[in-house]
């Protein structure tokens, strides 16, 4: 039998190269460094901000306690503060801050707390800090929430 275009034959049973399905590339903001202590969603926003020019330590801070942090009634963890523009911005994982009553009820207080010294808060959902990083990273940095929380 010949070989004929569109023939399943021992000739035709190669696939050229530009129609083979390969891995997908990750992107930087999904594969965090070895040793990062925060989840993919944080890291993703951290990536966003150094790739936008900031630095940790000196334009931005990563987990920064505010009125005594986890161990003080009243106390949160800030995922990252901007303190030139007065900014927090919280990296809300679905399952923990939307699917569960309790954790609701506190992520509100400590926002009327965070907000009550003067800070602008802003929240990032997960999905949306891993899909786009850089664009919900800019909205957050013009104070732009554009999270699920509900709006008081």
């Amino acid at each position: 039998m010949a070989a004929y275009p569109g023939n399943i034959g021992a000739a035709s049973n190669k696939i050229p190269n530009r129609l083979r399905f390969s891995k997908p590339t990750p992107k930087p903001w999904e594969s965090p460094p070895p040793g990062w202590r925060g989840s993919k969603p944080e890291w993703a926003i951290y990536w966003a901000l150094e790739k936008l020019g900031r630095k940790e330590g000196v334009d931005f801070f990563w987990q920064s306690p505010f009125a005594g942090g986890r161990l003080n009634r009243g106390g949160a963890i800030i995922d990252f503060v901007l303190p030139d523009l007065n900014l927090g911005i919280r990296v809300q994982g679905i399952y923990w801050h939307y699917e569960r009553m309790n954790t609701q009820a506190l992520d509100q207080i400590q926002l009327v707390a965070i907000e009550g010294s003067g800070m602008i808060v802003v929240d990032i959902d997960e999905d949306d800090a891993l899909k786009n990083p850089l664009v919900f990273t800019r909205y957050a940095m013009q104070g732009i929430d554009k999270s699920r929380r509900i709006r008081r």
